[in-house]
This record gives structure tokens, sequence and C-alpha cells, in this order.
């Protein structure tokens, strides 16, 4: 599938502006009739919306494991962050960094 964003032939100088603007619209209300069409077509084959449900429950799998996975790391680092934290500070009944004179 093709996007078209300008015309295919290239306007002439001489050609009024109202004249454009009255061929783009009637051609863009044929370009939205077509695909309209095209649409119809496709959803009336039970084939194709099976393939684009397919895919559609691919996508969302493949999503949600992603997320899973992305969840995983940040639960992962925050654990591995907790975890410098606590070592990198004295335990509160170790004193053997204090030095006693009696």
């Amino acid at each position: 599938m093709r996007a078209h964003f300008a015309s295919d032939v290239p306007l002439s100088s001489d050609t009024d502006d109202d004249d454009v603007r009255e061929s783009s619209s009637q051609d863009n209300a044929r370009t939205r009739d077509a695909l309209n069409t095209r649409i119809m077509k496709f959803k009336s084959d039970s084939s194709n919306m099976v393939v684009v449900c397919e895919f559609i429950d691919d996508v969302l799998q493949k999503a949600e494991e992603e997320a899973a996975s992305r969840q995983q790391i940040a639960k992962n680092c925050k654990n591995s962050q907790q975890n410098k934290s606590k070592s990198q500070k004295p335990s509160k009944c170790d004193y053997s960094h204090y030095l006693f004179y009696f």
C-alpha cells in the first residue's frame, strides 16, 4: 500500500487556484470512497478478519511479555539499589566503626 500526498500530474502555471481546490476536493472524495470500498471488501472476507485477529493477539501477547520483562528488570534494579544502600550503611547493632576510649 502506498500513500499519495501530491498529484502525480504537475499543475500548469495557468491553473486557477479555485480549480485546483475543487479538483483536489473531488480527488479526495474519490480516494476516500475507493478506500472505504476496499475496507468493506476486506472486512467482508472472514478469512481476512481471522488473520487480523491473530495478528492483534500476537501483538498483544508480545506487548504483555515485554511489559512483564520491563517490570522484572525494574524490580531487579530497585532490589539491587536497595542492597547497595544497605551494604554502605552500618547496621544499627554494628559498633565496630566507633572507637571507644576508656
